[in-house]
């Protein structure tokens, strides 16, 4: 809900994202979503640039790119040169969101190394990067949070959906969709 806001925020806006998908996400969920915000099919194709490990059984499209794990280091560069080229070529910055299980399950440990060098170019061309980390692999969140910026988790306690800062530490947020409200908007409660 959250992420799926800012991406299509910054593509309104002109400006191009790069995803790998966190795992269970496919290029049509990814299309799905951001339709609700306003995102045509041609903005999708033309906008957004989706990774996937080479093989995966998934319906290839203009914009959908392959990246072979068995060479991450490698793929890491030529997908984070492939970001500087929009930069370049655009003059806007980009919004990179990383779905780390997807790549550490495709890549191993080694998966991390690029997800660390791809920070400096982001900073250095204004971007936004988000790495979308779920619990099923404990150790990612150690090696990673020392590095990020930010860290925000979010969680579901009594079928409620929770959000809380980590780094910077912050108040725990409710997240509630904004009923009857179309595109789904989410509402932040802060929780006392």
């Amino acid at each position: 809900m959250i992420i799926a806001l800012a991406i299509a925020s910054f593509v309104l806006k002109g400006r191009h994202d790069l995803t790998i998908p966190s795992g269970g996400v496919s290029p049509d969920l990814v299309k799905e979503m951001n339709s609700y915000y306003g995102i045509s099919e041609q903005m999708f194709l033309e906008r957004f640039h989706i990774f996937y490990e080479k093989g995966a059984p998934i319906k290839k499209e203009r914009n959908i790119m392959e990246f072979d794990p068995r060479h991450v280091e490698e793929e890491g560069k030529r997908i984070i040169e492939f970001g500087i080229k929009l930069v370049e070529e655009t003059g806007n910055p980009i919004i990179a969101n990383i779905g780390v299980d997807r790549i550490v399950r495709a890549a191993g440990e080694e998966a991390l190394r690029p997800l660390s060098s791809a920070q400096d170019p982001v900073r250095q061309y204004r971007g936004l990067m988000f790495w979308l980390v779920k619990p099923t692999l404990p150790w990612i969140v150690e090696r990673l949070a020392p590095i990020a910026d930010i860290h925000l988790k979010i969680t579901r306690e009594h079928g409620c959906t929770l959000l809380y800062g980590i780094k910077p530490r912050t108040p725990l947020y409710a997240i509630q969709l904004q009923p009857n409200k179309a595109p789904p908007i989410p509402d932040l409660i802060r929780i006392t």
